[in-house]
């Protein structure tokens, strides 16, 4: 700086030179700054990459690390300008996208919709910035994730869109890759929503471009989501032929996951096809396979699969084997499905092995842990709903603000104009807010009866199976052991239909009356058949397809036995009679017994309340109305009309929507 001030005093110095200088100035610190730009983009781009390499096993220090590279960027975005400050931008969508899908991995459904709300949010601010293609290919990384938190909360219409809008970001990029991942996932919506048609088509779609750039592991993935379609659809033929045409492929690439997987669902395709040694030999070698890689999930579920093969076969030993051997690596395992399944397969085998001490052990513990499950499952239920909920609260206030910013932007209008304009959206936004707060009110108030309903229903199940126990107890103890073994193969056949029912809303008529003579029959096996039962129905076969919850008249049924028959020292007499009235479907349930006043006085005297009469009392209440018909209850002691005993009489409306 001294020589530059001396030449400047100099007079010998001309001052033309001067531009030259300030030129020379200039030009260093555009260099300095493209360096300084160079550092830093290289410095954040390393620090992103570092974050993402922690993703596979260490999540927290992913997200930790994505959330500095985040606080960077946006720091640094605000120290440049043009291209520069939109690179810094570009990094934090990224960031913010890689955050969504990281929880959408662990169900942290809120933390995921949060952070690919912003990532969108930026990407379509700055639709304009240089390197377009990858501002295009990060949006359309970002509305697939958000497609993938919709379907986890089955809301599958707006899953749909956001893969649509994937799909076509992807189209106008021509990356037939990306192409073909967001046709399968559009496809699994459609299969996951019943739509096997639409779910096959797109599915196809994808097969026939990973098949064109011979992207086997595409090939693969996709083939197995076609036959899961097929398998589903019963047609297991395809589904077989689907896995065969892939098995050589999966082997020459070597991983044994993959293997293991595609030999197990092979294994299921020939057990349903009747193919019992293939469907062996397939789940032995998966098993092999799966050991080898210490995969404990895959191996239970396949030990489980060899159980029931080995039940099939009648060789009770050798399920035996299978079951303890599944239930063993189950105990490790989180999570009950697994073990649920080993129960019941060891219940199945001590039944064939008449090994009966054993095999109600193994059913009390196979229902203690289905009611575990049916309990998560409700929990699971109302958290979907709660996400649900959240999502759709948080869209309508991103929409608003959207709304709002907009016409704040418009600056050419007048203040009478923008003054007006603002009045008729706060008045519109109240409305909204009402309307809206109405409509969450209404539907959950829907949701909670159905889940009330539905808890009812579970209740119900556990009170039933309990008094069987004890009358297979009562049985073992005092009856010939024959009688003991029939009354189990009853039970059995009557809990396995029960179970199927009661994961119904619904059931037709023909199914509910086969509960009902199962369940009789039972009892009169318990009971030396001390009395005898008729079931009255009307003259029209279509009445047998009419819908009714299920285990609606049972404990009636149950109460007409053991507290009204059972007492009277008279030959029992029990009648069930159905018929169709004033659009209701009517359940008659009278016996001969002591009737209701006597039975509720000696159930007084013992402190007995019936829990199956209260709860079926509020599974009626909970049905909606039907026209002119309601729910109802109602019971008789027949002791004023000169005869004794009791008559229940159910009023159930026709064709519920629940």
């Amino acid at each position: 700086m001294y020589f530059f001030l001396r030449f400047m005093q100099s007079k010998s110095t001309s001052w033309a030179f001067l531009p030259v200088w300030i030129s020379i100035v200039f030009q260093a610190n555009y260099v300095w700054a493209q360096e300084r730009f160079l550092t830093d983009s290289i410095s954040i781009q390393n620090h992103f990459q570092e974050a993402l390499s922690f993703k596979e096993d260490k999540l927290d220090s992913a997200i930790i690390s994505l959330n500095e590279v985040i606080s960077k960027s946006l720091q640094l975005a605000k120290a440049y300008s043009d291209n520069q400050h939109d690179f810094f931008v570009h990094i934090t969508a990224q960031s913010f996208q890689q955050k969504g899908a990281l929880f959408n991995n662990v169900n942290q459904l809120d933390s995921a919709y949060a952070n690919l709300n912003l990532s969108k949010k930026l990407l379509i601010e700055k639709a304009s910035i240089p390197h377009k293609a990858k501002t295009k290919e990060l949006l359309s990384a970002t509305y697939n994730s958000l497609g993938v938190y919709y379907r986890k909360i089955n809301s599958y219409k707006d899953a749909l869109d956001n893969y649509q809008q994937s799909l076509k970001l992807s189209e106008e990029l021509n990356d037939s890759l990306n192409i073909a991942m967001r046709y399968t996932n559009i496809g699994i919506v459609y299969q996951e929503t019943g739509d096997l048609v639409r779910a096959k088509e797109y599915l196809d779609k994808a097969l026939n471009i990973h098949r064109s750039r011979n992207y086997t592991i595409g090939v693969i993935a996709t083939t197995i989501t076609l036959s899961n379609i097929n398998y589903n659809n019963k047609d297991y033929e395809q589904a077989r032929q689907l896995l065969m045409s892939i098995i050589e492929q999966a082997k020459a690439l070597g991983n044994p996951l993959h293997i293991a997987l595609i030999l197990s669902n092979l294994g299921a395709a020939n057990k349903s096809l009747g193919n019992i040694a293939d469907s062996r030999a397939n789940y032995a070698e998966a098993l092999s396979l799966l050991q080898k890689t210490n995969n404990q999930s895959g191996q239970a579920m396949v030990l489980g699969n060899m159980a029931d093969i080995a039940l099939l076969q009648g060789n009770y030993v050798e399920a035996l084997k299978y079951a303890n051997m599944q239930l063993a690596i189950a105990q490790k395992l989180p999570g009950l499905q697994n073990k649920r399944y080993a129960y019941k397969h060891l219940y199945n085998a001590n039944i064939g092995l008449q090994n009966y001490k054993k095999a109600v052990e193994y059913l009390e513990l196979y229902h203690t842990v289905q009611d575990s499950i049916y309990s998560q499952e409700k929990m699971n239920e109302i958290e979907k709903l709660e996400a649900q909920y959240q999502s759709e609260k948080k869209a309508s206030e991103i929409e608003r603000l959207k709304n709002h910013n907009e016409l704040l932007s418009e600056k050419n209008r007048t203040r009478n104009a923008l003054l007006i304009t603002i009045l008729l959206l706060f008045a519109l936004t109240i409305i909204t807010g009402v309307s809206y707060y109405r409509n969450r009110q209404l539907e959950a108030r829907k949701n909670l009866s159905e889940l009330n309903y539905k808890l009812l229903l579970v209740q119900m199940n556990p009170h039933f199976i309990f008094n069987s126990l004890v009358a297979i107890q009562a049985l073992i103890g005092k009856k010939p052991e024959e009688i003991a073994h029939k009354y189990i193969e009853n039970f059995n056949r009557l809990l396995r239909l029960i179970l199927e029912n009661s994961r119904c809303k619904l059931i037709t008529m023909e199914k509910e009356l086969e509960t009902l003579r199962l369940y009789i029959e039972a009892q009169q096996l318990r009971f030396s058949s001390n009395f005898t039962h008729s079931i009255i129905l009307p003259d029209d076969p279509e009445f047998l397809e009419a819908m009714i919850p299920p285990m609606i008249a049972q404990p009636f049924v149950e109460n007409a036995i053991e507290h009204g028959i059972l007492r009277s020292e008279r030959g029992g007499v029990l009648i069930i009679r159905f018929s169709e009235l004033d659009g209701c479907i009517c359940c008659e349930v009278e016996d001969n017994g002591i009737g209701i006043n006597k039975a509720l006085e000696m159930a007084r005297n013992n402190n007995h309340q019936s829990l199956a009469l209260k709860i079926t009392s509020e599974r009626l209440a909970l049905l909606p109305n039907q026209g002119k018909c309601k729910a109802s209850v109602s019971i008789e002691d027949l002791s004023h009309t000169g005869k004794s005993g009791t008559l229940v009489k159910i009023m159930i409306p026709q064709q519920i929507v629940i």
